[in-house]
């Protein structure tokens, strides 16, 4: 991968591991997720960066994604 090729650590490879591994010097990359990633890592830590897809992104049946923003989301 090219990350990894950069000497960027892949924390966590899926699941509850990887919000462990998250501190103050994360970047945390979310590209169409299906859980409210944002809300969990705001209750675990401050990344440095979060990339994720955006607003109004949609899924297949024109619902949004399960990673909404909120108002403690925001503050981060």
């Amino acid at each position: 991968m090219i990350l990894k090729e950069k000497e960027f650590k892949i924390g966590g490879p899926h699941g509850a591991g990887g919000f462990a591994e998250i501190d103050e010097e994360s970047i945390v990359i979310s590209p169409f997720a299906a859980a409210p990633v944002k809300q969990i890592i705001a209750d675990l830590a401050r990344p440095i960066l979060i990339i994720f897809t955006g607003f109004d992104v949609f899924n297949g049946n024109e619902k949004s994604l399960a990673d909404a923003e909120s108002p403690r989301t925001r503050q981060m």
